[in-house]
């Protein structure tokens, strides 16, 4: 791949990689109530797993993605369960991904992320018209497994954002 980088100009990468960014002008929170993401990046053996709850409060969508194939699948099956530890939500996930179930689970938080929170009052006023999007990161588990016992587990990185 190719990237223009300020200050440094062309410049030629090889490796592996994973964007994540979007821009629109609609609000976060008019978009999706809650997103979760699960993301294994290894190069030889990578995946991907994105839920998203509809603002109107629908039905979840999901979609995988394995790596090497040529794009992501929508998922017909799945089912996430939270359990709350304080300010802390554990997250479990389960999902029939091409008649493979994978199984997500959260394990340990790396981090929380409540950026109108840090504001104060300020914060509050700006929350009230935009929400209060929080982003929980963790390190997380992943089995996959055409039945269960014959899974194989990777460390994927786990996030999830709501918008209250």
């Amino acid at each position: 791949m190719q990237v223009d980088l300020p200050k440094v100009g062309k410049k030629s990468l090889e490796g592996f990689g994973f964007a994540d960014h979007s821009r629109s002008t609609t609000l976060p929170g008019k978009l999706a109530s809650r997103w979760v993401r699960f993301r294994v990046l290894d190069p030889s053996d990578a995946y991907l797993f994105l839920v998203r709850y509809p603002a109107d409060g629908g039905s979840a969508q999901a979609w995988a993605w394995r790596g090497g194939d040529k794009s992501a699948v929508r998922v017909s099956k799945v089912k996430v369960g939270q359990k709350d530890e304080g300010k802390t939500p554990m997250f479990r996930a389960l999902a029939m991904v091409g008649g493979e179930t994978w199984k997500m689970t959260s394990t340990k938080l790396l981090y929380r992320y409540a950026p109108v929170e840090k504001h104060g009052m300020l914060g509050a006023v700006v929350g009230s018209v935009v929400g209060n999007p929080i982003t929980y990161t963790y390190t997380g588990r992943l089995e996959t497994g055409a039945t269960p016992g014959t899974a194989s587990w990777r460390s994927p990185s786990c996030s999830s954002r709501r918008y209250v």
